[in-house]
């Protein structure tokens, strides 16, 4: 999901494509990829998940702490599966 005219406007930029007039593209999967690493990338938010930092991420991406628990038990299963 991708809010905020302004990251609109910066995904245009990244993908190429008028995202701002056809805000669909954003959910095509080679679309929402570029412009997901692009945001994670530009937020920094990789120095926060090599510490499984999951508040500092959830403060990065969306600003607060909402669904906190919740993403951190997702990242407990998903470590169960990965590691």
């Amino acid at each position: 999901m991708l809010t905020g005219e302004e990251n609109y406007i910066i995904a245009h930029g990244v993908t190429g494509g008028d995202v701002v007039a056809r805000p669909d593209l954003v959910a095509e999967p080679h679309t929402g990829l570029l412009i997901a690493c692009s945001y994670w990338q530009r937020k920094k938010i990789s120095a926060a998940a090599d510490l499984d930092d999951v508040a500092t991420e959830c403060g990065l991406v969306q600003g607060g702490d909402e669904g906190l628990v919740l993403q951190r038990t997702y990242l407990a299963r998903l470590k169960k599966i990965l590691l």
